[in-house]
Formats: C-alpha cells, structure tokens, sequence
C-alpha cells in the first residue's frame, strides 16, 4: 500500500514540475555573475545609508505622488486597467529620430535601498542561495533565510533546521534560479540584494538590478497596467521614468544607493507588478532617455494638469529650467487631452471647523514662520500664475489675517478623507462659504510639471508617437540611446 502510494505520487511530481518550467519560460533568464556585486568595493562608497532625504525637501519635489495611480485613489499596489479597447494590432513600430546620438551614462545597475534601518528581514528564493559576506568564500544554501541584527554588529542568518550563522556586513546575496528573482519581506525582485549597515543597531537592503528590469516593476504603478492603445504613452513614461532613474544614478553615485522605492522617487513593486503591456513599452524604448543640450532633464510628470503644466519655478524653489516650460495641453479646437482625467475638475468640501482645525494642525509644519490660528472666516485668492495655479492666497480668521501661496498650499488645505491626503492641486477655481461648509472646486491632480499622465494617454489616442508627446511636454530636447563603457567596476 506504501508502496503504491508512492508511485502514485510521481505523476503529480511531475506535472507540478513541468508547471514550474512552464512558468519560467515568461522570464528572461539572467546572468548571475552580473548582479553579484563585490563587498569590498561597496566600502569605497559611504558606509551608512543616509537616514535624511536626498536634495527634495518634503513640500517639494516628488515625481509619483502625483502620478495616475494617484488620480484614480488606488489604495493599494496593484496596478490598475485603464477602460479601452485593447483589441487589435500594435501598429507599426515608431521609433525616434534617424539620427539618433548617445548619452554616456556609469553603468545598466541599479541600486534601489528597499528597506533602511531595519533589525529583522526575512529572503527566500526558489532554488539555491549564494550568499557572499564582506568579500569572503561564497556560501550556497537553500529555503528561507531570516537575518537579524546581533549584538556584535553584524548579521545573524537563521536557516530552518541549521545552526544560526553570523555574517560580516555588507553581504550579497544572489538566486541560482530561472528566473533571477528574489523574495524579500514577501516581494520578488529581480537581481540581488545586499544587506549593509545602516547605524544605530539596524541595517539596510539595497536591491541590485538591470535599469530595464527595474522599470518593468516602475512604469505599472506610474501610469497603470495600460491597454495596447495607450502604448505611446506607455512608452513615453518609460523614457521618462527611465531618464529620472539614470540622472539619479549620476547625481547619487558617492552615496550608498541611488533611489527609494516610494514616492519620494518612483514607486517599485518588483516582479509581482509588472504587465504585458507595459514590459513591452520597456522593450521597444530599451535605452532611450531624455536630453537638454548636455545633460539628462529632470524628467518630472504628474497625473493631470487640469489643461495647462506649470513653470518649475513656479511651483517649487527651484531656478527656471528652459524644458519645463508652462504649456497649454490642447488640441487644435482648445479641448484640453487629459480631460478624461477624473480630477480634471474636482470639488472638496468640509466642515468650516474641520478645515480650520485641518489647516492648524498642518501650517505648523509647511508654513512654520506664520502658522495659521484661530476661527476661520474666509480663503481668498489673491493673485494666481498665468497657469492657473495659486501663487498668493489669504486666509481670514478670529485673529487676523495669514497669507500662503505656491503648490505648499495643498499641503494644508488637505482633503476631508482618511489619512487627509493633499490637495489634488493648486488649481483652484471656487471658493464659497454656506450652512457652516466650505466648498473649493478646482482643475487637475499633481504639482503640473513636465508630462501630463492623462494628457499623454489622450496625445496617443490622438495618434501621437511617443517622441511627439515627450517633447510636447519637456521644451527643446532630444531623444537619447545611453552608451555605457565597455568595462565597468562594480
């Protein structure tokens, strides 16, 4: 009876494993030795990860806070489906101008700090480790790994049936599976980790990847799963994005990593997020970034300008930049493209004692010099740019009068929701008071720099090309291929 039990096992053995190698098929299989970076070398950058915010202040510059995922208040991090029809062909293939020319950037990795200041990390993978600890002989082991900080300063491994290891930081670790994709926390991501110190008792992990690679678990949750229709667009967020990611690789390259994998930079959800049609805009833009004169932009977008982007200098503490120039999104009959946005008009409404106690509460912190106190009697719009948004408002209360202006204003007059996110935007087109509730109607979502999510989508259902839409938005540049040098240290 045993016996036979046993043998009647190896059929679904089998087939379970032919699932698996079905499943791996979909992925790219990877290089290890690309991704497995030398330890010792790590030390020639900063030891710590910074604990501080990299150059934006926190009113200030964030590319994905904005962003269509946003617009459409998705509450997790699952991409999403915009409405359309997605049946039919792709088209011919567009590609960008003949005379293409290169930009040189330091290297294809990226290094994206997932997780800082942290004591316990749990990674596994399907298949075989390799773990390598400060330059020392590579260890190969199995099933999931739970690292936690000791008391030595180091790492303590503990593997399911084995003695606990300890391991000097920092420690690289890479998957021998097909599919190049390792858990962390729960989340599969490609290439390969490693855990450095962070001070203070805890630690970091960085995850190593390919820029492409790390894009297909970017562009998802900037602009949504998408349909093939939409592809140009889809595409145009991916140079984008992709252009963002290299000028911070530039800019960050002495620090201990590049980017976060949040809003502060660009969100990241790894191999669970990604989909076929936004890996497919990946692939057919493989490279291409976005160049002023000599340099890479900086490649800012948001989800909906209410029909007209923003001046930088107009919204954020910044100099004027001559590619993120004011223009009007419309078509030749003045019907602005992102109109099929749902915030391209909005309205908030609150009780008069819930915003003054909303605006008390946070001015403390975005307008320290002149907090708001007192009762609220009225909002009055002072002075606006020539975009539309807010450039001088006042305030009106029991104890006088409290002026604010520019994009801030959004981080007081928060929305009446859990968690009271920010305005949608400094766009605001109404104010009335009446029955002891204030009203504000407005126009667009995000801070209206550089490309308009919702309005590049309606460029490409208009029949514009990516390159028509990229340089619609950011004035005066050029498509770019990167040029990497031939031999690179890690």
């Amino acid at each position: 009876m045993t016996k036979r039990q046993t043998h009647s096992n190896h059929p679904r053995f089998f087939i379970y494993l032919l699932i698996c190698i079905v499943q791996c098929t979909s992925y790219p299989v990877f290089r290890q030795s690309q991704y497995i970076v030398n330890p010792a070398k790590f030390h020639s950058r900063p030891e710590h990860v910074s604990h501080k915010s990299l150059e934006n202040s926190r009113y200030a510059i964030s590319t994905t806070n904005d962003s269509v995922n946003d617009t459409l208040n998705w509450t997790d991090n699952s991409p999403r489906q915009y409405a359309g029809n997605d049946s039919g062909s792709n088209g011919p293939e567009v590609k960008a101008s003949q005379d293409i020319s290169s930009f040189k950037v330091p290297g294809r990795i990226i290094r994206i700090a997932l997780k800082q200041n942290i004591r316990r990390a749990q990674i596994s993978s399907m298949g075989q480790f390799d773990i390598v600890s400060n330059g020392s002989n590579r260890v190969s082991m199995r099933g999931t790994l739970t690292f936690e900080q000791s008391s030595s300063g180091n790492i303590t491994c503990n593997i399911p049936f084995q003695a606990p290891k300890e391991y000097v930081l920092p420690c690289t670790l890479s998957s021998n599976n097909a599919l190049n994709v390792i858990n962390f926390n729960g989340t599969g991501y490609r290439g390969s980790m490693m855990i450095v110190a962070s001070g203070k008792g805890s630690f970091s992990v960085i995850n190593f990847c390919d820029v492409e690679d790390y894009l297909r678990g970017v562009v998802p949750l900037e602009i949504g799963n998408g349909v093939i229709g939409d592809i140009e667009a889809i595409k145009a967020q991916a140079i984008a994005a992709r252009t963002y990611t290299y000028k911070k690789i530039i800019e960050r390259r002495n620090q201990s990593f590049d980017i976060l994998p949040t809003i502060s930079d660009q969100v990241y959800g790894g191999v669970s997020v990604e989909s076929p049609v936004c890996n497919q805009a990946v692939k057919k833009t493989d490279g291409l970034v976005i160049v002023y004169k000599d340099s890479l932009i900086y490649a800012y977008y948001h989800s909906t300008c209410g029909g007209t982007t923003a001046n930088v200098e107009d919204v954020w503490d910044m100099k004027a930049l001559p590619y993120l120039r004011s223009i009007a999104d419309c078509d030749e009959n003045g019907h602005a493209y992102c109109s099929g946005s749902a915030s391209f008009t909005w309205e908030e409404l609150w009780p008069v004692s819930q915003l003054s106690g909303i605006i008390n509460k946070f001015s403390k912190d975005v307008f320290p010099k002149n907090p708001f106190s007192g009762k609220l009697k009225k909002i009055v719009i002072d002075e606006s740019f020539a975009c539309g948004r807010t450039k001088n408002c006042h305030i009106e209360t029991s104890k006088g009068s409290f002026g604010y202006g520019g994009d801030k204003i959004r981080f007081i007059f928060r929305r009446n929701l859990n968690g009271f996110p920010i305005l949608r935007s400094s766009i605001i087109t109404g104010i009335s008071m009446s029955g002891g509730i204030i009203r504000l109607t407005g126009r667009g979502y995000g801070h209206g720099i550089g490309m308009c999510q919702f309005g590049a989508i309606g460029r490409a259902r208009a029949g514009q090309t990516y390159e028509q839409i990229l340089k619609a938005y950011y004035t005066g540049v050029e498509i770019c291929n990167i040029s990497v040098p031939v031999s690179l240290s890690d």
